[in-house]
């Protein structure tokens, strides 16, 4: 376990690699048997990195381990397996591993009933996920369900919130700083950041819950919503003067808050010009942010459940997503191919498969507004591997996750209003008869229709519609039921 200090550091980094290396290093160099915590630490890795195949084979390897000699599942690996495919959305894998894990005779951990309230709030099931977190309460666990109750805050609207907030006050549930962020949120999303930085500034301090950057951010971005831009700059100067915020807990967050605020406030991107020149100030603060180093984006361990995107590519994908936003919101469509190229160039090769889809959708919008109508189905394509690479099941069963069925939805809009611009209704038969075909070949269960309906994508079959090319609206439809 000497090792354990370096395995958990590349961990928390998401170096696999590095990880791997040194796990590897426990048997070959040193002759001893990896130990559960050594693998749990390898696990981890996977998992924050969206290494789903290695990660489940580990998983069933130190299972069937436990099996063969009739001993309880490890709780910290069930609790991290459950973790992965909460992450992923599989509801069924999470509800797999905890039913296992229970039959072994594992004691059940806060860990585990966090990733099954999740579960149920990523299907929209907040009563269900709200009765979990009030049982919990009265269960013997390891530690207090404070996480479980924050996911739950975050999930509802402000009245709602307030009402669980209150519940959690009477159910003796401790507030950590998580669960003020989901209270600042509200309040950002609302329109009210005032009242945010009044409690944090007041209330937090009070309850001696320690204010970090991320609080700072929060109500930041609640300033940027409502275009009081000054605050934003006024309230970093303020976090830049408190002696109790370390440093680095200052850096990639709230800079990425005043480079918005910055370029807002910058009259000269509402004005005729080139992109550079429009870009000038916002140049400034993009290109320290890029080249921060990764420790000012993963100065604490990720705990919990996060998005889907892996470590190493959230960190890097953070930096540029406001960017290109920015230069898509201006009409700088060249700015956005740019931006989108230089991210791909920085990605790791063998880390392709795990870009997020939302930057294939803004290079797709922008090549289409750029008239580039060929980029725009190259790109389709590229796409479309890779959300089926994301969307997989890694236990061999359906191939498209419930929560991911939608994640082509923006992208085959892009792809349609260019065919339709094109009146070259033959191609995008072509290509959505031929993803049907191949779907079919790999047994991809059909997701039927239901009620989340995505709106551009809707106003995309209704144009094709007006072209009178009712079987290419069909067919497109039938490709967001069945890919999507």
């Amino acid at each position: 376990d000497d090792l354990n200090p370096l395995l958990v550091a590349h961990a928390r980094r998401g170096e696999v690699s590095a990880c791997e290396a040194i796990f590897e290093q426990i048997h070959d160099v040193y002759g001893f048997k990896p130990t559960d915590k050594n693998r749990n630490i390898l696990l981890n890795a996977y998992g924050k990195s969206n290494f789903l195949d290695e990660a489940y084979k580990l998983y069933t390897s130190m299972v069937a381990e436990k099996n063969s000699v009739s001993k309880p599942h490890d709780g910290y690996t069930v609790g991290t397996m459950m973790g992965i495919f909460t992450q992923q959305g599989d509801f069924n894998g999470v509800n797999d591993v905890y039913d296992a894990a229970v039959d072994s005779g594992t004691k059940v951990t806060t860990a585990m009933l966090d990733c099954i309230v999740y579960s149920h709030i990523q299907r929209n099931e907040l009563k269900k996920a709200e009765q979990l977190c009030v049982q919990a309460t009265t269960r013997i666990v390891d530690e207090p369900p404070t996480r479980m109750w924050n996911y739950l805050l975050v999930a509802y609207d402000l009245d709602n919130l307030q009402r669980v907030h209150r519940k959690m006050d009477s159910k003796n549930v401790p507030f950590d700083g998580h669960t003020y962020a989901a209270l600042l949120l509200a309040l950002a999303v609302g329109g009210q950041p005032g009242r945010g930085k009044q409690i944090m500034m007041e209330v937090m301090p009070q309850a001696g819950v320690k204010v970090t950057g991320f609080h700072y951010a929060i109500v930041m971005g609640g300033f940027i919503r409502t275009e009081e831009y000054d605050n934003v700059l006024r309230l970093h100067q303020e976090m830049l003067q408190n002696s109790d915020l370390h440093t680095r807990d200052t850096a990639a967050s709230t800079r990425m808050q005043v480079m918005k605020a910055t370029a807002m406030l910058d009259q000269k991107y509402l004005d005729e010009g080139s992109a550079e020149d429009q870009f000038k100030m916002a140049d400034q603060y993009f290109f320290e942010t890029l080249n921060s180093g990764p420790d000012d984006v993963a100065s604490t361990a990720r705990k919990g459940i996060k998005g889907s995107e892996a470590l190493d590519i959230a960190q890097l994908y953070s930096k540029f997503d406001f960017y290109i936003f920015l230069a898509g919101h201006s009409r700088a469509f060249v700015k956005v191919q740019e931006l989108t190229q230089q991210f791909l160039s920085l990605a790791p090769a063998e880390r392709k498969k795990a870009i997020p889809l939302k930057l294939y959708s803004s290079l797709m919008i922008a090549q289409y507004k750029e008239g580039d109508h060929q980029a725009v189905e190259d790109t389709w394509n590229m796409a479309y591997d890779i959300a089926k690479y994301q969307a997989r099941d890694i236990k061999g069963g359906r191939l498209v996750l419930y929560n991911r069925r939608f994640d082509l939805s923006r992208l085959l809009s892009t792809l349609t209003q260019s065919y339709r611009d094109t009146n070259e209704m033959a191609r995008p038969k072509a290509v959505v008869r031929e993803r049907r075909l191949r779907t079919r070949q790999q047994e991809l269960e059909l997701i039927h229709p239901s009620t989340h309906t995505n709106t551009r994508l809707q106003r995309s079959l209704r144009a094709l519609r007006d072209k009178a090319d009712v079987s290419m609206a069909r067919m497109a439809e039938g490709c967001r039921l069945e890919i999507v």
